[in-house]
């Protein structure tokens, strides 16, 4: 999945930069796993999401509020909060609905999850791409 590497970059911090070689690390995903619910309720985005792990992958479940079909999407990316860690906190995904690109951006803060989507719409399409950040609570089901 995500891999640490030693191999040093400019861009990041001194406090960054791993002074000797490592093994890549597979990151621990269980803290993203199970369901969470919006802490919204009266939303009219994103209502819940499930993030569960099958074998190597790690799948995000995203369930509108109201009506709408769940939309799944295999994790692209898992993130630690620091390159020595090895558990995630954050992930990356895309999906597709209806020709709308949704690129999910989702960490870890103070117990809650906070998932980014930036909606991307084909050309021709009168509506404006958007962002939109919404908070979840962990509602069960830790897998």
């Amino acid at each position: 999945m995500t891999s640490v590497s030693a191999a040093p970059c400019r861009c990041t911090r001194g406090d960054e930069q791993i002074d000797a070689p490592r093994q890549p690390v597979d990151l621990d995903s269980t803290p993203l796993l199970g369901r969470w619910e919006n802490t919204n309720a009266q939303t009219d985005g994103i209502g819940g999401v499930t993030v569960t792990r099958d074998g190597p992958d790690v799948t995000v479940v995203v369930r509108e509020a109201g009506a709408g079909t769940p939309r799944r999407a295999i994790v692209d990316g898992l993130y630690a909060s620091a390159v020595t860690s090895t558990t995630a906190c954050a992930f990356t995904a895309d999906y597709d609905a209806a020709g709308v690109r949704t690129r999910l951006e989702a960490n870890m803060s103070l117990g809650l999850l906070v998932v980014a989507a930036c909606h991307t719409f084909p050309d021709g399409d009168p509506r404006a791409n958007s962002f939109r950040r919404e908070f979840f609570y962990f509602a069960g089901d830790r897998a």
